[in-house]
Order: structure tokens, then C-alpha cells, then sequence
């Protein structure tokens, strides 16, 4: 694997193609090429190396030709490629990092400003300080500094919910006529509409603002905990939790700019890996059985039968062997941390492995009945 070029803050420059050194020249120069063709020029001293051949440089100044052939992460790394996807935008470079910026929800999603957004924050070092200091300057020249633009553009269907608040209103107006009437059964009749129509509200509220995230054809990473045993959680958390492999590279990146923390695997520094170590991405998924709507689990057996986990059975996938997870997760905001979502399981199907086990089509007659688990129930009664 290529070593890399860092900046005087840990800032990654790029891969490093080839480095030189000038022999014979008394200064003692080195240039350094990097995988995108920019080559930047060091004096002796200039340039530190760590115990696995990477580079830093010492000083914030750049090298000799930091004018023509500029060190900043900015300038060494070139866009190679950018995804559109609101309310984020994502861009990757040329030195294999990427940058995520992502619009407010009452802001109205523009792929230019997303993108230039996208480029100062690589110019601010790729944290969230950039938007600091663009307000910062803004507000220091004196202009005022425009608020955000209402937009009817949200995740909700704002024609549902107009119907339901006109009804409340039609209602209580109703209600106030029959009660100036002294008319108190349509009085009650009227106020049991409103709290009809704000119960609809609320459901369509809650419906429509509930994103949902497919997952399909994965599996599952590390010890399950279907049962919410605390003995399986490495935390001693009784909370139903499984860790979900994502399987693709642009899945895990559309996730993070929604704002769900997207875990990865680390090499183990006593083991040597005989070709490049490749991380798996993976996020945890609960799955609340609790609810007053709990998630449809199904457990497709080794007989093809598809059975419906209740909360007295979903234990048992503890216990088998899994060849293929499909998943569809509700995100879930975080009260602590507006924003940031936790994925909750909505639809889950977990197919058992019947390779794994040489006498499954042996004694596959001996399956548990269908009538000993739960069947299924008419989904359309699950609103989400």
C-alpha cells in the first residue's frame, strides 16, 4: 500500500508515488510525487518520517514550489468524483478522502452551493469549523446575514396535513355553535371530530417524517442479541441489538450524510495481513419488540417456510446460523443529539443457512410447525 503526505497538522495530502533525493547537490533536496502528478520540492529537515515510511511535513510553509505546486490538501487533491444526494452532497478527491456537506431541512437544496460548500470545507481542514468561520467574516463586514428560506419541500405531505387541520378547525367552530346554541349533544358530537381529525394529525405527522433505509442481501457482523440478553452485548446492555453489514461503499456514505453513525472495522495491530487491510462497514440496528408497534421479523427456515418472530420466539435467531439479512430501518432522530439518527428495525427478514448444516434436508419433516410461531398479521394494520 502507497505511504502518504501530511501536512504540519496530520492534514492528508495524498499518496506518495515516488520520493527522491538530490544527492548531489549540497542543500540536499527532495522531491516528492504524488499518485495525482503534482511533485512538491523539500529542503533537508523539512520532511519527518514515521516508523511505516509515511511523511509529514515539519513546517506550515509548504516546499520550495509551494507556489507553482502547492502542499495544501486543497490544491494537491483534485475532485474525482461527486454524488448529489439531498440534502447532502459528497465529493470525493483524488487522494481517496471524501468531504460531506449537508443543507438544513428549511433550506432548499442547491448542487452548486452544495458543492462549493463541500469545497471550503476541504480548504478549512474537512471539520465543521469551516461554516464558523464563513459566518464569522459574513457578520464582521457589517451585512446582514440572510436567514434561511422557508420551503414547503420537506419530508412531509403538507396536503394531508392542511386536510386534517382544516378539519380540526371546521369542527371546533361547530362545536362552538352548538354550545352557544345550548345544544351540548352536538357539542360533544363536534369536539369528538377535532380530537378525531388532531389524532390523524399526529399519525400523519409521525408517518410521513419517518424516513426508511433498505438494506438488502447483507448479514450480520459479531454477536447478535435478539434475545436482549446482557450476557451478549459486550456492554451488558439488554437492549435487542444487531450489527448490520453494509455492503456497498455508497450505501455507507449515504447513511453517514443522513447522519447515522456508520461503524467500521479496524485491523488488529498483532496480526500481519498479508494483502491491504479492507474495512467492513457494519451499523448497529435495534429492534424494539417492546413497541406498541414492534418490527415484523421473519425467520426464513431451512425449509423455506417464513415464520413471524413474536417476542417470546425472536430469541431463537440467537442460535442459528445466518446465510442472508434483507432489512428495512426506520431512522430514528437522537434526543440528545438532534440530527444524528439511530436505525430502528421495520421489516427484517433473517434466511437460516441450510448449507452450514448436512442434515437439514434429512430431517427437514421434523420442522417445528408452522401453528408453535406466531404467524403473520395484515401489515397494513402496522402504520409505519
Amino acid at each position: 500500500m502507497a505511504n502518504k503526505l501530511y501536512d504540519s497538522k496530520g492534514q492528508l495530502i495524498g499518496y506518495i508515488a515516488t520520493v527522491t533525493v538530490e544527492k548531489n547537490r549540497l542543500d540536499g533536496l527532495t522531491r516528492v510525487v504524488l499518485h495525482t502528478g503534482h511533485e512538491l520540492t523539500f529542503r533537508q529537515g523539512d520532511l519527518i518520517t514515521d516508523r511505516g515510511g509515511n511523511l509529514s511535513i515539519r513546517y506550515g510553509n509548504g516546499g520550495l514550489d509551494a507556489g507553482k505546486k502547492s502542499t495544501s490538501a486543497t490544491n494537491a487533491a483534485a475532485i474525482k468524483r461527486v454524488i448529489f444526494n439531498p440534502p447532502a452532497t459528497i465529493v470525493y478527491w483524488s487522494d481517496c478522502t471524501k468531504t460531506v456537506v449537508k443543507c438544513s431541512e428549511k433550506d432548499v437544496f442547491d448542487p452548486e452551493k452544495g458543492l462549493a460548500m463541500a469545497v471550503a470545507k476541504r480548504c478549512g481542514g474537512n471539520n465543521d469549523s469551516y461554516y464558523k468561520e464563513i459566518r464569522h467574516w459574513v457578520e464582521k463586514s457589517g451585512k446582514k446575514y440572510p436567514g434561511k428560506p422557508y420551503t414547503e419541500s420537506s419530508s412531509v405531505e403538507n396536503d394531508a396535513l392542511k386536510k386534517y387541520i382544516a378539519q380540526a378547525k371546521n369542527s371546533y367552530e361547530a362545536a362552538l355553535e352548538a354550545a352557544a346554541k345550548g345544544n351540548p349533544t352536538n357539542f360533544l358530537s363536534m369536539m369528538g371530530r377535532v380530537s378525531a381529525a388532531l389524532s390523524m394529525l399526529e399519525l400523519e405527522i409521525n408517518n410521513t417524517k419517518r424516513q426508511k433505509v433498505n438494506i438488502d442481501d447483507t448479514r450480520f457482523i459479531f454477536t447478535t442479541n435478539f434475545s436482549g440478553d446482557p450476557s451478549r452485548d459486550r456492554f451488558g446492555s439488554s437492549t435487542r441489538r444487531v450489527n448490520v453489514v453494509i455492503p456497498t461503499q455508497e450505501l455507507a456514505d449515504q447513511l453517514s450524510a443522513m447522519g447515522v453513525k456508520v461503524k467500521q472495522t479496524q485491523p488488529n495491530p498483532e496480526r500481519t495481513y498479508d494483502e491491504p487491510f479492507v474495512p467492513t462497514y457494519f451499523v448497529p440496528v435495534t429492534i424494539n419488540m417492546d413497541s406498541k408497534w414492534p418490527p415484523h421479523v421473519y425467520w426464513v427456515t431451512t425449509a423455506g417456510k417464513r415464520l413471524l418472530c413474536n417476542i417470546d420466539t425472536i430469541s431463537q435467531l440467537d442460535f442459528i446460523r445466518v446465510k442472508n439479512v434483507c432489512l428495512q430501518a426506520n431512522l430514528v432522530e437522537k434526543r440528545n443529539n438532534p440530527g444524528e439518527y439511530s436505525l430502528y428495525a421495520d421489516v427484517m427478514y433473517v434466511e437460516q443457512d441450510a448449507d452450514a448444516d448436512p442434515y437439514a434436508e434429512r430431517y427437514a419433516r421434523f420442522a417445528v410447525p408452522e401453528a408453535d410461531m406466531a404467524e403473520p398479521s395484515d401489515h397494513t394494520e402496522i402504520p409505519f
